[in-house]
């Protein structure tokens, strides 16, 4: 089974985090033999955003979070998560330690790959 992790940076969305992840929750339902997590990135949130984040986190196994203790940015935000993720991807593979581990150069592109292959399969095209 693949395993996809949707990141996703949030700066001041504590009204519509639980809206999100129930509407791409839904629209990921119907992938098959895929799973799913969502890691959320508060980009130093002053709205609650990060307490909507930990509520969701509490109540689902699939939701992580990382906090950033001011607003750093979308894009710095990001990598943030493609960097945790590309850590937990090799230490769940013997690939080095989770302390020690850097991106992949292959590490975006591949998760790119596997959600297309999956949306494909949920929508009945080849691929």
């Amino acid at each position: 089974m693949d395993k996809i992790t949707i990141i996703v940076p949030c700066y001041n969305e504590a009204e519509v985090i639980p809206h999100f992840y129930e509407a791409v929750t839904a629209a990921t339902a119907a992938v098959e033999d895929c799973d799913f997590s969502y890691l959320f990135i508060d980009d130093g949130s002053r709205d609650g955003t990060l307490d909507a984040i930990r509520t969701l986190a509490d109540a689902h196994d699939n939701v992580r979070y990382l906090s950033f203790t001011r607003n750093f940015g979308k894009e710095p935000a990001m990598m943030a998560g493609l960097d945790f993720c590309g850590r937990r991807r090799r230490a769940h593979h013997g690939r080095g330690s989770a302390a020690s581990a850097r991106p992949h150069p292959d590490d975006g592109c591949g998760v790119a790959r596997g959600l297309r292959r999956c949306l494909r399969q949920a929508h009945g095209s080849e691929g």
